[in-house]
Formats: C-alpha cells, sequence, structure tokens
C-alpha cells in the first residue's frame, strides 16, 4: 500500500465516475459469478447429487464464515470517509483492519477444524454433506477470500482501479482454468473443483502480503478497531441472518427430498444468484459515490444512483429469463431442462428484493446495523416458516412464493423504516412504472411465446426489455456516455 496520498472519492481522473463504476461492478460480477461461468462444465461432468453436494457446501461456507472476523471489512466501506483526508492515517487504519480480520479468521479456521465434522452432521441429513475432506477445503476457499476483501475494499473505496483489476483478472482467471484443468484433463471431480478454486485465491494472498507487508502489524490498536467493531459486531449477526435467509430455501429442500432433486433447485437457484450476485457487484462498486453524494446531500446524484441500481436490477432478471430460457444449450439432461419453464416465475419473486438491497444500503449508510440485524431476525423467520409451509408441497414453485411474500414484505418495511432517518424520500414513481411495465411484458410474452419456444421467448423478451429500458432511461445513458 503506497504511503503517498490516495484520491479522494471524487477524484476519479479524466474517465469520470460512471466508467470507474462500471468497471468496478463488471470485475466484481465476474469474481463471485465463476461459478456460473463454469456451469457448462458443471452440467457435463458432475452429476445433479455431486453439483448438490458442491453448491450446498460452498453455501455452508458462505454462511459459517460470516462469523469469521467480526465483518470488519463492512465496516472499512463506511469508516474509511473519516480517515480518506490523511494519508498517513488511512494507511495505518487499513493495516489494523487488515491484520485483525486476518488473524480473526484465521482463529475461526482452526477452531473449525476441530467442530466442523459434528456442525455438518447436525445441519445436513445427507451423508454425502460433510466436513471431511471436501467441507474443509471448500471453507477454506471463503476464509481466503475473506481475507482479501479488507483489501479490496480499500481499492474500491479509493478508486484504485488499474490495482483492482489486476487482482480480479487473476483470481477469476486462475479459478477458472484451475477447475477445468482439475476436473475435465485430471478427472478429479467434486475435489478438483473445490481444489481449483482454492489455490488461486490462496497465491493471491500469499502475494499482496509479500508486495504490501506493510499490511501486516504485529500489535493490534484498540482505539482504532473498537469504533470500527462497535459499529460492524451487529453486523455479524445480520450477515449471518441474511445469508441463511437467502439459502433457507435450499437447505429446506434438502432436508425434504434426495440429492438429485436438490441438485437440480440448487442449479436453478444459482441461475436466478446471478441476478443477487450483479447486485452485489453494483452494492460494492456504487456504494462511494452513493455515500459521497449521501454526505454532501445531492439529492440528484441520490436519485441518479436509485434509478441506475433499479435498471441495472430489471435486466439481470431478464437476463436471468433468457440464460434459464436457454439451459438446453448447456445440457441435453432432461432432469436440468425440466425447470425452464419455472425462471418467469424466479424472476418475479426476486424483483423485490432489488428495492430491498438499495434501502439495505441507506441504512449502511446511516450506520443503523442494529435496525438490520433486528429486522433480519424477523425476516428469517418469516421466511423459515413460509418455505417450510410451501415447499413440501408446492416444490420448487412453493419455494418461489416464499421468496416473493419474504421479499415484498422487506421491501415495504424497509422504505417505512429509511424514510424515519431522511434516507427513504427517493421518488418512486419512476421505480414503480418500470417494474409493472417489466413484469406486464415479461408474463404478456411468456403467454404468447413461451409454448412455441422456450428459448425463442428468453431471446426476445431480453431484447425487448432492455430496448424498454435503455429507452426509459436515456437520460442516464446519455449522463454515462459523458463520462
Amino acid at each position: 500500500m503506497s504511503d503517498g496520498a490516495n484520491p479522494k472519492i471524487n477524484e476519479v481522473g479524466p474517465k469520470g465516475p460512471f466508467t470507474s463504476l462500471l468497471w468496478f461492478s463488471v470485475l466484481g460480477f465476474l469474481q463471485r459469478a465463476t461459478y456460473l461461468i463454469l456451469l457448462p462444465i458443471y452440467l457435463r461432468y458432475l452429476s445433479p447429487s455431486e453439483l448438490g453436494v458442491l453448491l450446498l457446501l460452498m453455501i455452508a461456507s458462505n454462511i459459517f464464515v460470516t462469523v469469521a472476523n467480526l465483518k470488519l471489512e463492512a465496516a472499512m466501506r463506511t469508516f474509511y470517509f473519516d480517515y480518506a483526508d490523511s494519508s498517513s492515517s488511512l494507511q495505518r487504519y487499513v493495516s489494523q483492519i487488515f491484520s485483525a480480520s486476518l488473524y480473526l479468521i484465521a482463529a475461526f479456521y482452526l477452531v473449525m477444524l476441530f467442530i466442523g465434522g459434528p456442525v455438518y452432521t447436525v445441519v445436513f441429513d445427507h451423508g454425502d454433506l460433510r466436513f471431511y475432506p471436501l467441507g474443509a477445503v471448500a471453507l477454506a476457499t471463503v476464509c481466503v477470500n475473506l481475507s482479501l476483501s479488507a483489501y479490496f475494499v480499500y481499492l474500491r473505496n479509493c478508486i484504485k482501479l488499474a490495482e483492482f483489476m489486476k487482482y480480479q483478472l487473476f483470481l477469476i482467471a486462475g479459478s477458472i482454468s484451475m477447475q477445468i484443468l482439475l476436473l475435465t484433463q485430471l478427472e478429479l471431480g467434486l475435489r478438483g473443483v473445490l481444489v481449483g478454486a482454492l489455490v488461486p485465491s490462496m497465491l493471491a494472498l500469499i502475494f499482496l502480503i509479500f508486495r504490501h507487508p506493510n499490511l501486516i502489524v504485529r500489535r493490534l490498536d484498540l482505539s482504532l478497531l473498537v469504533p470500527s467493531l462497535r459499529y460492524s459486531m451487529p453486523l455479524v449477526a445480520f450477515s449471518f441472518l441474511y445469508l441463511l435467509e437467502s439459502r433457507l430455501d435450499r437447505f429446506v429442500m434438502e432436508q425434504n427430498f434426495d440429492l438429485e432433486i436438490v441438485g437440480i433447485y440448487v442449479v436453478f437457484a444459482a441461475i436466478l444468484g446471478l441476478s443477487a450476485i450483479l447486485l452485489n457487484a453494483l452494492d460494492n462498486a456504487i456504494r462511494p459515490f452513493l455515500f459521497m453524494a449521501l454526505k454532501n446531500d445531492s439529492a440528484e446524484d441520490v436519485v441518479t444512483y436509485h434509478r441506475l441500481y433499479l435498471t441495472v436490477g430489471l435486466l439481470s432478471l431478464s437476463a436471468v429469463v433468457f440464460i434459464g430460457s436457454n439451459l438446453g444449450q448447456f445440457t441435453s439432461n432432461d432432469a436440468y431442462l425440466s425447470v425452464r419453464g419455472l425462471f418467469t416465475f424466479g424472476a418475479t419473486a426476486f424483483l423485490p428484493a432489488i428495492f430491498t438491497r438499495y434501502y439495505a444500503l441507506l441504512f449502511v449508510f446511516h450506520k443503523r446495523s442494529v435496525s438490520l440485524t433486528v429486522w433480519m431476525l424477523i425476516r428469517t423467520a418469516l421466511m423459515y416458516w413460509l418455505l417450510s409451509w410451501w415447499i413440501p408441497l408446492y416444490e420448487i414453485k412453493g419455494a418461489l412464493l416464499a421468496i416473493f411474500i419474504s421479499q415484498l414484505v422487506n421491501a415495504f418495511v424497509f422504505r417505512i423504516q429509511s424514510r424515519r432517518f431522511g434516507a427513504g424520500n427517493v421518488p418512486l414513481a419512476n421505480a414503480l412504472v418500470q417494474s409493472a411495465v417489466f413484469l406486464g411484458t415479461l408474463w404478456l410474452m411468456n403467454g404468447l411465446l413461451a409454448e412455441f419456444s422456450i428459448g425463442a421467448y428468453g431471446a426476445i423478451q431480453l431484447i425487448v426489455l432492455a430496448g424498454f429500458l435503455i429507452f426509459f432511461n436515456r437520460d442516464l445513458v446519455a449522463k454515462f456516455n459523458r463520462t
């Protein structure tokens, strides 16, 4: 990490904020969507039950690891701006957060090596879903990636796009190539997939520490860490509950059906999750710009970022319908193809989540971590009740109905709560019109075209809806082109 001055958030160079935002979003999305890029390979070389095991182990790892570093990287996203005006203070803060996070994660993994076996036995019903050896490798990958996340937050916040790009491209290309080699050439199956994901992340962490040795401090400074911990520790529960709630459908499926059905549903949910991955990448990219607009009380910029967020979210749902409807291009397995007609339902169920996620950003800016956590506890209980009731009765459609109701209630509550601290005053008329037209067009075209050709329906709806969204937001497109 350089000792020189760090650029302020509004000093993003001649390419402008939207270009930087685009690249940060794309890179963040690609890094998190690696498994989707590899999905055609998985569908060819792994059975539905093996794919179910793989994704459930990764989901469990991501949920358990939320407690590993007490969410210090999340605190840094907000507290970074308290130190950004002083290069020396910022470097000291980043080093403290990185070191504390690394030490906590290492301690967490050592504990899991002892208790992981019995924990996984309690969590999963099927004997193939165990901590040793595959679960331990999956958890190691997630732990290493979390160790890198604090430095990546620093790179995003100070708009160091070039360095961020180098790390992300290495992780993406390394993970994809290693997994393909170990799975298709050495025929190592699930072991090859998990080891192939771990090795590039480990190499990136080692390189980062050798390149920036001042990131590691031997003595932790509680005067710097305590304010961040006071904010971040409530987010541990929130993040755990958020990840658990967003993956509860997979766990309830695993409790009610055999691994083959679970594997089919996990593939369906993974494709739907493309939208969530894109929004997560947009969260990380847009956060510095949105937070600076909120800090400067720039209402016009706040509205602009809200419109951009919604537009990208709707486009991602349309893209999900396109990919899912054309699943036959990736596999001829009838088991996987049986879910092609359900992606319109899925896009509808996930639409309220766009609003939920945007309002969550406002909660984070105003440091309302306790409010987020309390509501997530309520929402998780609601989701589990809905899923436990409807999945045994209606299988995948039951899961989608539960998700839709939960997300709709959550968006409504977040809207009301955010207005109480002056953060929810973004006009909704534009957003509701776009959402209504999106759903109306999607379902109308589904009724007219899906019976004729599910693949053609997926392609045509994407073209029509993308054209509508671009036209409806042509002023945003013009602003983007100028920057």
